[in-house]
């Protein structure tokens, strides 16, 4: 007990005695006062005792877990992650419909190479799923008459042989260009149709890149490895994995990090905890939060402010937006394997308009392989926020005569169930995965990859996609970026014993 509350005891019972209150009231009050003084006494304790740390994490997703698992698997056991929401993963997140798996995030390994570091995780534990992600399925028209498959697959062989030269233009005039030269290779008379179904491929690339093709630049480092692959039963079991090897007493969820002050001999960190705020303090500190989060809270997140080199790079890449939709079906209209990847072929009258109408910017629906009821459609780029926030009658509706033009089947009923992913508004994340923008430099991921003060003192490093500059927008990306800041931590206590 401290001075206050003693002084405040001996009031108290001054004040008792004074009132001529019996001696049974007094001792019963004098516990209740005790025990309520002792609970205020440890709260208090609590909230502003700072808890050490070698190194603080800040984030869950595949980059803070595969930090952690780094540094531990390597003698650095004090470690703990700061996590703001109630579940880990980050972008990773499966939700699970009558036992199977739905992809709500990330949905893919990012090619089946010895050179990719999940799939090698995958398959060292059995869970790489043998199948490659691919464009096949039919294309139809709006009037519902289907595209010649040999025209089709001849236009992606053609894509596919592209060689993308150096360019300073958009990625939506890089791919004009390229049509122009491709469109050439077919006759005239199937050129219109052609260019209807090179609109779907755009389409299809905003979602691969991530949003808007006018924002983006076609410059780029990023290396690519055939082949997307699911994994068996969810993404969640590669997260699971990883976060066994950390341990639960290791993470802290619900724990929203708001400040993070790099200024000191030492890392503080001030976090909220439901009500509660909470203070930390370690050696090192990695950052691994969203590009989105730094784009939006980079001022008050953290002190010093960030340098101004790397507050341009943020601002120069961009944060992809956009949103998955799941339509359920109790009594699929389709039989298993007939869709697969159902192409709508798009007008450039309907293009233009998917700037402001979301309905244009539907280019595919999907089966979805553990959910053969369910059908998957994605929305990107300037309209993906405002499907996130509509209401799911109104989706349900226009998708399904959406469909119904497509596949010609005015019968065809409406989804008995939609699910929508929440990305763009999810304050934590404010978007999808991170690629160059149109004003975008070479240097920019890695700038923002730069620790603080400075590559000789490293005290406040930085993962996640966003850092890497070959892998960005994908989980080795983010696994690679974690595991490289954590070897830098580890080089530096060496140096220094530091630890």
């Amino acid at each position: 007990m401290d001075l206050a509350s003693l002084e405040t005891l001996v009031l108290f019972l001054c004040l008792t005695q004074a009132n001529g209150l019996g001696l049974l009231s007094n001792f019963l009050d004098l516990i209740s006062f005790f025990l309520t003084a002792g609970v205020k006494l440890q709260n208090n304790r609590t909230n502003s005792e700072r808890r050490k740390y070698d190194v603080l994490i800040v984030g869950a997703g595949i980059a803070g877990l595969s930090a952690a698992e780094y540094l531990i698997k390597n003698g650095v056991t004090k470690v703990a992650i700061l996590e703001a929401k109630s579940r880990i993963g980050g972008r990773v997140h499966t939700k699970f419909i009558n036992g199977n798996p739905l992809e709500i995030g990330a949905q893919w390994i990012h090619g089946a190479h010895e050179a990719n570091i999940v799939y090698n995780i995958a398959v060292e534990n059995g869970l790489a799923n043998g199948t490659c992600e691919t464009l096949k399925g039919p294309t139809f028209l709006s009037n519902g008459k289907e595209v010649d498959k040999s025209l089709v697959n001849k236009l992606f062989e053609e894509i596919e042989s592209f060689e993308n030269l150096e360019s300073n233009d958009s990625l939506e005039v890089n791919l004009e260009n390229e049509f122009k030269n491709i469109s050439q290779k077919f006759q005239p008379n199937d050129r219109d149709m052609m260019k209807k179904v090179f609109n779907f491929y755009k389409i299809q690339t905003m979602f691969d890149e991530g949003d808007e093709l006018d924002k983006l630049s076609a410059r780029s480092d990023y290396k690519s490895y055939p082949c997307d692959l699911d994994i068996y039963g969810g993404l969640n079991k590669l997260v699971k994995l990883i976060a066994n090897r950390v341990g639960e007493s290791r993470i802290f969820k619900q724990h929203e990090v708001l400040n993070i002050d790099y200024s000191k001999n030492q890392v503080l960190i001030k976090v909220k905890n439901g009500k509660t705020i909470k203070h930390f303090q370690a050696k090192f500190a990695i950052s691994t939060v969203s590009l989105g989060f730094l784009k939006a809270n980079s001022a008050s997140l953290f002190t010093p402010k960030l340098p101004e080199r790397k507050l341009i790079a943020i601002n120069h890449l961009v944060f992809g937006r956009g949103v998955k939709i799941f339509l359920f079906y109790n009594k699929p209209f389709w039989k298993r394997n007939q869709l697969l990847k159902l192409k709508l072929a798009i007008s450039n009258e309907d293009y233009v308009k998917g700037k402001k109408e979301w309905i244009h910017r539907v280019a595919y629906f999907e089966e979805m392989t553990d959910c053969p009821n369910v059908l998957l459609t994605t929305v990107f780029g300037d309209v993906a926020e405002e499907v996130e926030l509509m209401n799911k009658s109104e989706i349900n509706e226009k998708l399904t005569n959406l469909l119904r033009n497509y596949t010609n089947n005015i019968d065809l009923l409406k989804a008995d169930k939609i699910i929508t992913s929440k990305w763009t508004i999810d304050r934590f994340v404010l978007g999808t995965y991170s690629v160059p923008g149109i004003s975008s430099d070479r240097e920019d991921f890695e700038t923002i990859s730069e620790p603080l003060p400075n590559s000789d003192f490293p005290k406040l490093l930085f993962a996640g996609e966003a850092t890497s500059r070959t892998h960005y927008s994908t989980l080795h990306g983010s696994r690679e970026s974690g595991i490289r800041e954590a070897i830098r931590i580890i080089d530096r206590i060496k140096a220094t014993n530091a630890i």
